[in-house]
């Protein structure tokens, strides 16, 4: 049996998604499918697979599936994917609305275009879903372990080149035994963040939106700051973590990349 599935290829500086819906068209999904569908030199490549779906609670407007590349199914959040489904929503007119109240592993997000290339998704901060645990020490390095919506992060503070090469040799053995998202943290002159980041399910990602809300919390924990605006960059850009008394909310570009048609073949 064969199908053709409707698509459009997005990334979050680097961080990218293959998009398709549930609401215009039905197809079948398995993880071999994501595997083949996620290969760079045979597929269309991608870190993670969007499906939109029609909202299971009438008080949202939509929900959401999302695969890694390997064909596991996330257990939580995608911050920059909800970002990209934003531009997937109004690029195919799914719902002419400003603000978009998505629903995602029973936590809620509103997500809104900002112009066309800028998005951003915000997330109540009164729900305790973004919660920063404790301040760990492993031998000479100084790390913060934070929980964003379910998902836990191990962030290491101001390691040199040396202190980051020996990290990333324990980190399958030990910290992604534990953690989802490992990063090396650090601050430039103006106080920005600077981010890296390993996903346990990606591997190297260019831009970790959950890990820039992570170290956005452990900042303003580390610093006893109450600065609201918090520039995290990234080796391929920046985004911008609001922290407020009403929400937590991460703002940055998407790119649309294409959009496509491609055959699927499923026994």
């Amino acid at each position: 049996m064969q199908h053709v599935m409707k698509f459009l290829k997005v990334h979050a500086l680097g961080n990218d998604f293959m998009i398709i819906d549930r609401l215009t068209q039905s197809f079948f999904i398995d993880a071999p499918l994501v595997r083949s569908l996620a290969n760079r030199k045979t597929g269309i490549g991608f870190d993670q697979l969007l499906i939109l779906e029609p909202p299971v609670d009438v008080n949202y407007d939509f929900t959401y599936q999302v695969y890694y590349a390997n064909g596991v199914i996330a257990s939580s959040p995608c911050w920059n994917g909800m970002r990209a489904l934003t531009h997937y929503i109004h690029d195919y007119n799914l719902l002419k609305k400003k603000e978009l109240l998505i629903q995602s592993h029973q936590h809620s997000f509103v997500s809104e275009l900002i112009s066309h290339s800028v998005t951003k998704v915000s997330h109540p901060s009164n729900l305790n879903d973004i919660t920063h645990l404790e301040a760990l020490q492993f031998d000479q390095w100084q790390a913060d372990s934070v929980i964003v919506c379910g998902e836990k992060h191990i962030l290491f503070w101001d390691c040199s080149k040396d202190a980051k090469k020996s990290l990333l040799a324990r980190s399958k053995e030990e910290f992604l035994k534990t953690y989802a998202v490992m990063s090396f943290v650090s601050l430039d002159s103006d106080k920005n963040i600077l981010l890296e980041s390993i996903d346990v399910n990606i591997g190297r990602v260019f831009n970790h939106g959950a890990a820039a809300i992570a170290a956005a919390i452990a900042y303003q924990k580390k610093q006893q700051s109450s600065r609201e605006n918090i520039r995290v960059i990234t080796q391929t850009g920046y985004v911008t973590v609001n922290i407020n008394h009403k929400d937590i909310a991460l703002l940055g570009p998407i790119t649309r990349a294409f959009k496509g048609e491609c055959l699927v073949y499923c026994n």
